[in-house]
């Protein structure tokens, strides 16, 4: 008799697909190092300019002639001769995002290797998946505050010629969704767990 051929189920999550994962993840890490800290901390040792995000209200005569609003303006304004308080406050957000991507991904990395040793309800997943659920929703929070708080400082520090700078905040919406997502299934981890060890119980 032949034996029966099982197929192979495409959208498991297998080795490579975990491996891929790693290459991503710590990928984004490297576009991180470089964008947020490398691009400032080059730009203190070269002594070169620094680029800051800068809102502020503007008047476009055309329009005020005719009555018609218009929104701010938004521009890089350019520090010609930073401090290095300057560049330090230029490269804090970017330590900070840094630091936080880094425990992400190590996070991540735990979860997935107990999910490959046959183990998806050990009881140190449901924590591992509320420190990233937090890192998401509050981290990002945290991140975009400070970032702000940092930008606004090195603004404060430059002659401005009586401009007055306006305040533009949005919050990390998808960041913050993931983290609300990423929780949900760490009550749902939770739960399994119970059941496993309920019917673990019977045995």
């Amino acid at each position: 008799m032949k034996e029966l051929k099982t197929s192979k189920d495409l959208l498991a999550f297998d080795r490579s697909d975990r491996v891929g994962l790693r290459i991503i993840l710590w990928g984004a890490i490297g576009l991180i190092v470089g964008g947020q800290v490398y691009e400032p901390l080059s730009a203190w040792v070269k002594g070169r300019s620094l680029d800051v995000p800068f809102f502020s209200p503007v008047q476009v005569p055309e329009l005020d002639a005719v009555g018609t609003g218009h929104g701010l303006a938004d521009y890089p304004l350019t520090v010609g001769d930073p401090q290095p308080l300057d560049y330090l406050l230029a490269i804090i957000p970017g330590l900070a995002l840094l630091a936080m991507a880094v425990v992400g991904v190590v996070l991540i990395q735990r979860i997935m290797k107990a999910v490959a040793a046959g183990d998806p309800f050990a009881p140190n997943q449901v924590g591992r998946l509320r420190w990233l659920a937090a890192l998401l929703l509050v981290g990002s929070i945290v991140h975009t505050f400070l970032t702000l708080s940092c930008q606004g400082a090195i603004i404060g520090r430059q002659d401005l010629g009586g401009l007055s700078p306006a305040v533009s905040f949005s919050l990390p919406f998808f960041p913050m969704l993931f983290g609300m997502v990423i929780a949900m299934l760490a009550e749902a981890f939770r739960v399994g767990g119970r059941l496993r060890d309920d019917v673990e119980g019977l045995i």
